[in-house]
């Protein structure tokens, strides 16, 4: 907007100096006097200052500015699309991790209720009311179980590190004031998230 009429300015300067002379002809070969003219010193200098306002371009200015208006609205709105993603992002990995910190309990009831069913087989086993391939499904059950709940644990790491990479806070480097900070955000955000839908 300012080109419409803010001249350009333009400032140019220019210095020479004369480093050596010799030969016939030369500023100390001739005498005082010898020329009908005086040589000019051995520094020379100049200094130059000019304005200039287009009056008329062509409506080439108003096509820049438009051109500048509409760019920068692209990167406005391509700003606000990134800090959406960000945010998606963000959300996407938090209801991951609960999901997976839910299932560390849930899995850990899993292999508790395993356990038992393998208690009562054996007895049954015992007993001969069940055979042999009841208590060998009821133990591989159990090993099972016992493995998916620490996979769960595991689980729910690899998706709070993807929390850590989304927000772009790794809570090995922050203090317990920062986590702690961090956290009453998260709890303000989700709350300010529920209270606009």
């Amino acid at each position: 907007k300012r080109a419409f009429w803010l001249p350009r300015l333009s400032l140019q300067a220019d210095f020479t100096r004369e480093l050596s002379d010799g030969g016939v002809g030369a500023r100390g070969s001739l005498p005082p006097g010898a020329l009908p003219f005086e040589l000019p010193d051995e520094n020379s200098w100049s200094l130059g200052l000019s304005a200039s306002i287009p009056l008329f371009a062509g409506g080439q200015r108003f096509a820049t500015r438009s051109r500048a208006t509409e760019e920068l609205h692209r990167a406005r709105i391509e700003r606000d699309a990134a800090a959406e993603r960000i945010a998606q992002r963000v959300r996407a990995a938090l209801h991951a991790a609960g999901a997976s910190r839910a299932a560390i309990r849930l899995s850990r009831d899993a292999a508790e209720a395993a356990k038992n069913t393998v208690d009562l087989v054996t007895d049954q086993y015992s007993r001969g009311v069940v055979d042999i391939l009841d208590l060998l499904d009821a133990q591989n059950a159990a090993l099972s179980a016992d493995l998916a709940a620490a996979n769960a644990v595991y689980d729910f790491l690899v998706d709070w590190m993807e929390v850590e990479r989304a927000s772009g806070k790794f809570f090995f480097f922050m203090t317990d004031a920062q986590i702690d900070a961090w956290f009453d955000q998260l709890k303000t955000f989700f709350q300010e998230a529920r209270a606009t839908q």
